[in-house]
């Protein structure tokens, strides 16, 4: 009898531990849920890769995607370099004797909030004996240190009147973010508009802009009608 009832307690203790267990799984899950829906995240039960960015718990967890999502609610500019044509494009294949298309490139840089990746953008351009603008294409990319974080640049929308080249980059970050035994996928876009010109008559100098904002950025109506 002392053995049945030694070996129904202890039935008992470990049914009422999975109970538990379950219970603060579902409680977990169901902050976990509510985090993930805040910040328009998904959620799975299991870390799908290893370049998750991990914390160690659910505070973390928040805090991290609010700085994200603040980081892109914040408006950056950042001003192109002011110099005479900026830097010279070298050659592609100097071997078999191949130009680039452009002859010159000018390039900024965003530092964007931890894990998020830091962004740049450059131009590539052609000018005419008068220093105008003739040609011109922009791009861009990632840089320097992030985790559980990818750039990608997804639309470019570009015009050049008058020797002024205005664009807009679309670009979309991805962030996995790892938990207990949970990770969360989300995606932020951001777009970077701006413009760029010379100082014409050969006057030695540039001038240009480009701004990182958050998904109500300018339309490109805006950029089609400057």
């Amino acid at each position: 009898m002392k053995k049945i009832a030694l070996l129904f307690c202890l039935c008992m203790f470990v049914f009422m531990s999975c109970d538990e267990e379950n219970d603060f799984r579902k409680n977990n899950s169901f902050t976990i849920e509510n985090i993930a829906k805040k910040y328009n995240y998904k959620i799975t039960e299991s870390k799908i890769n290893h370049q998750l960015y991990t914390v160690n718990n659910l505070n973390e967890l928040n805090n991290l995607l609010l700085s994200i999502q603040n980081n892109f609610k914040i408006e950056k500019i950042q001003a192109f370099p002011n110099g005479k044509k900026n830097s010279s494009l070298t050659s592609k294949n100097s071997e078999y004797g191949e130009d680039p298309p452009y002859t010159y490139t000018t390039t900024v840089y965003f530092d964007n909030t931890f894990p998020s990746a830091n962004v740049y953008v450059t131009i590539n351009y052609n000018t005419n004996q008068a220093g105008e603008i003739i040609a011109a294409e922009v791009t861009s990319g990632s840089y320097g240190t992030f985790f559980g974080n990818t750039y990608t640049q997804t639309n470019v929308n570009a015009t050049l009147q008058n020797g002024i080249f205005v664009f807009r980059i679309t670009g979309q970050f991805t962030t996995s973010v790892g938990v207990g035994s949970f990770s969360l996928t989300g995606t932020n876009t951001a777009y970077y508009t701006g413009q760029f010109n010379l100082w014409r008559g050969n006057a030695g100098g540039s001038s240009g802009w480009v701004k990182q904002e958050a998904q109500n950025g300018t339309d490109q109506t805006e950029l089609q009608d400057y």
